[in-house]
C-alpha cells in the first residue's frame, strides 16, 4: 500500500464511523488540553515559588543568638541564658566575614505609641542603615536612618504609611524631645 491508498482508506473509515471518529478526536483534544493546562499550572507555580524565595533573600543568612537546631527543632542552647549580640559582635562579623556584603542587626519588640489623643500597639524594630539594602526595601517618602543618626544617637523613626495614617491622621510632623 502506498501513501495515497492509506489516506483514502483513512478518510473512508472516518466517513463510515463518524461517531467513533468524533469521540476519538474529542479524547485527543481533551488530553492535549489537559497536558497544556498542567504544564502551564506547573510553570506558574514554579515562578511563584521562585519569586517568594527571591523576596526572602536567597543569599541572606540570619543568625540568632542563644538558639540551636536539634533534629530539626529550634530551641535554646543548653546552659544559655538570655544571650544577645552586642555592637562588638556585629563589628566582628563585619570584619571577619569577608564575603558578607552588608550586616544589618535588628532588635524587635512591642510598644505602645501615643500621639495626641491617638494611640496604638505596634511592633518596633531597631536596626541599622544596612537593613534597607539587605531586605531590598524602597522608601516611598522621606528617608531611612543613616550612619550619622547612629553616631549622634538621634531619635529617628521610619514609619509605614498605614501606621502614620492611623496614628497621625495624615499629619507627619514629628518632633522628638531630647
Amino acid at each position: 500500500m502506498n501513501i495515497f491508498q492509506t489516506i483514502v482508506v483513512a478518510i473512508q473509515s472516518i466517513v463510515q464511523n463518524k461517531l467513533r471518529a468524533s469521540l476519538t478526536m474529542l479524547g485527543i483534544i481533551i488530553g492535549v488540553g489537559a497536558v497544556i493546562a498542567l504544564v502551564a499550572a506547573g510553570a506558574g507555580a514554579q515562578a511563584q515559588v521562585l519569586e517568594r524565595f527571591e523576596s526572602m533573600g536567597a543569599n541572606m543568612l540570619t543568625i540568632s543568638p542563644g538558639q540551636a537546631m536539634m533534629m530539626g527543632f529550634r530551641g535554646q542552647r543548653s546552659g544559655a541564658t538570655a544571650a544577645s549580640f552586642t555592637n562588638e559582635t556585629v563589628k566582628a562579623i563585619e570584619e571577619l566575614a569577608t564575603s558578607v556584603t552588608t550586616v544589618a542587626p535588628q532588635y524587635s519588640g512591642q510598644a505602645s505609641i501615643v500621639f495626641g489623643s491617638n494611640n496604638t500597639q505596634t511592633n518596633v524594630l531597631g536596626t541599622t542603615p544596612g537593613y534597607l539594602f539587605v531586605n531590598d526595601f524602597k522608601m516611598k517618602d522621606g528617608r531611612f536612618i543613616t550612619d550619622l543618626d547612629g553616631i549622634n544617637r538621634e531619635r529617628v523613626a521610619v514609619l509605614s504609611s498605614s501606621f502614620a495614617t492611623d496614628l497621625f491622621s495624615g499629619t507627619l510632623l514629628i518632633h522628638w524631645a531630647k
